[in-house]
């Protein structure tokens, strides 16, 4: 189904190497199991503009969060990610990637991706003409830490002269200004989705 609007989905990725399914466990054949084995997992942003029923293009996160989505010094200390239980892991993203939406370039960030200037700077020296980050930040626990997340993206902003527009499924999205101010009555009050203030 298509839309009037253009739609950013955020989701967990696979990339499967290409084996076949294994035969059906049970006789009667309605289950069964695939021998697929999952050679990395990303988060990703895809991008569906205006009119059209499917993604056009997708960026997969390069800054990914320590012990959370991967463990640090990994290809150091291979062994690290064993002794953590961490068997699988995110994957990171092979480059920045823009959207064009009309005449607008656009620079998708994910999560704490706005916490690094020079990842920034990378989209801004491809043509980057707004930010757009989106994030879960369920797992903070006060607001006092969605502020500083937020904090974060005003930062750059203000750095790179470019406004960013912040969606986050527990509060302080925003529309942020180039000069680093958030537009009046965009701040997504704490507990909040964006969603549900547009509602």
């Amino acid at each position: 189904a298509s839309t009037d609007m253009p739609v950013l989905l955020t989701s967990d990725e696979f990339l499967y190497a290409e084996e076949r399914p294994q035969e059906p466990l049970e006789s009667d054949g309605l289950r069964s199991i695939s021998t697929q084995r999952i050679l990395a997992k990303y988060k990703t942003v895809f991008f569906m503009p205006p009119g059209q029923g499917t993604a056009l293009a997708a960026y997969r996160k390069m800054k990914l969060v320590p012990f959370s989505e991967a463990t640090p010094l990994r290809g150091v200390f291979p062994r690290l990610q064993d002794i953590l239980g961490k068997s699988l892991e995110m994957s990171e993203g092979d480059g920045v990637q823009l959207f064009s939406l009309g005449g607008l370039q656009i620079q998708p960030l994910i999560c704490f991706e706005s916490g690094f200037a020079n990842l920034v700077r990378q989209g801004i020296d491809r043509g980057a003409d707004i930010m757009v980050e989106v994030s879960n930040d369920g797992w903070f626990a006060s607001r006092n830490a969605e502020m500083n997340h937020l904090g974060m993206g005003i930062f750059r902003a203000v750095e790179v002269r470019r406004p960013l527009v912040r969606c986050s499924n527990t509060g302080c999205g925003a529309h942020v200004q180039a000069s680093g101010k958030p537009v009046p009555g965009t701040l997504t009050p704490h507990d909040l989705s964006c969603a549900t203030v547009a509602e």
